[in-house]
């Protein structure tokens, strides 16, 4: 993934949450129907002294009594792809629901 700011359908944020060698977060909504199912974050990290940049990813999923955290490396460019893919199995097959947090009740 370049540093196009809406590559795939992520947008782009300007985030040092995480440090000062993180580059940037690209962030995406999975959804299904009106429902978001879970958001994807992929943050660049640059290193001093590392050759290419490096790349993590991290969602949180819900289950209906519980929450945890999935968090990828990726090794080399990330290819969201099969980064949605992995996600949306894991989904289905841990038995997760609609974030909880960010979606309307109604």
């Amino acid at each position: 993934m370049s540093d196009d700011r809406n590559v795939w359908g992520y947008r782009f944020y300007q985030y040092h949450g995480k440090g000062d060698f993180c580059r940037g977060l690209w962030q995406k909504a999975v959804r299904k129907g009106e429902k978001n199912l879970f958001f994807i974050n992929m943050y660049k990290w640059s290193f001093p002294g590392q050759i290419r940049d490096a790349w993590s990813c991290e969602v949180r999923m819900y289950t209906q009594t519980k929450s945890f955290d999935l968090n990828l490396m990726v090794d080399g460019e990330p290819n969201p792809e099969d980064i949605e893919k992995f996600y949306s199995d894991a989904y289905d097959s841990l038995g997760c629901v609609p974030d909880r947090h960010n979606n309307s009740e109604g």
